[in-house]
């Protein structure tokens, strides 16, 4: 049902606007196949729920919503495929971090989770920040080695060198210029331009997003949602990964059209595991609401 709300509320927004309904359904598509990885990673790695599929029914709806929010009301100032692409990498990050549980030998998923974060930073160089999260990584899935953290750093060193050789041979300068771009990481003379450029409901969409982020991710740290050590170390580390996004936000502020697809992934994620492992009217009631609000935000600007 939600997912058809979803669907029928991008069919409103083609009527009341005159945004690409190309760029409308591919979000769509998009937020589904995000739903079926979250609903994979759900079963795969024993966080509860799978067989109920809440997690397609949170993760569809309020990722299309919130794709499509971005895409209306925010000013896109990079290729917006590149924030889906970012969005997937993202997704096999957590996949590949969740899969090395007590394996310190784990060298070519720790590579590729080093691959996924250097080539995503090549588009967007803020993404390098999430290796300060390898210490948190191996914390919690009980896979720290010199051999592991060795891998990963090895990993980002290689996306990124692969994307400057592709680079390369299309202009030098061009391949210079991304190196470049890793030293404005953090642009804090840009922050009161960026205060200044948010409307009312894109500030209202994203502090919404973020303060139940942070909630979420608190309560399910503090309430053990996990049935086992290792659901209970996976949930764990999804929070304070979801705990780091609103961090690096904070930092980033230039790429809040990024991040609010970010965080709302998160969220999605804490709704979900909340969800499938409390068992509680008042918690169904209360997502239900959280996703009527994240619609009612996206139908009032139209108005």
């Amino acid at each position: 049902m939600l997912v058809v709300i979803s669907a029928a509320l991008i069919v409103g927004q083609m009527i009341l606007t005159d945004a690409n309904p190309f760029i409308l359904w591919c979000n769509w598509l998009v937020a589904g196949a995000l739903a079926v990885s979250l609903w994979y990673i759900m079963g795969r790695f024993h966080l509860g729920g799978a067989f109920e599929g809440k997690a397609l029914a949170i993760t569809w709806p309020l990722m299309s919503m919130t794709l499509n929010f971005a895409y209306l009301y925010f000013d896109i100032s990079y290729p917006y495929y590149r924030g889906l692409i970012q969005l997937f990498a993202l997704m096999g990050i957590i996949t590949l971090s969740l899969s090395i549980w007590q394996e310190t030998q784990s060298t070519w998923r720790n590579l590729c989770i080093g691959m996924l974060i250097g080539l995503s930073s090549t588009f967007f160089p803020h993404t390098i920040l999430w290796l300060f999260m390898i210490p948190f990584i191996m914390f919690h899935m009980r896979a720290t080695s010199s051999r592991n953290v060795f891998s990963i750093l090895t990993g980002a060193l290689l996306g990124i060198w692969i994307d400057y050789c592709l680079l390369f041979f299309q202009s030098t300068e061009v391949a210079d210029a991304m190196l470049l771009h890793y030293l404005d990481i953090v642009q804090v003379n840009h922050y009161v331009e960026t205060f200044d450029a948010l409307s009312l409901w894109q500030w209202l969409y994203l502090s919404i997003t973020a303060i139940l982020l942070f909630i979420y991710s608190l309560s399910t740290m503090l309430l053990g949602t996990g049935h086992s050590v290792r659901s209970n170390a996976s949930i764990m580390l999804l929070s304070g990964l979801s705990i780091a996004a609103i961090a690096f936000l904070c930092i980033d502020l230039m790429h809040t059209t990024l991040y609010i697809c970010q965080l709302s992934l998160f969220l999605s994620i804490q709704l979900s595991i909340q969800q499938t492992n409390i068992k509680s009217s008042a918690n169904e009631w209360w997502t239900l609401f959280i996703l009527a609000l994240c619609v009612t935000i996206s139908i009032l600007p139209l108005i």
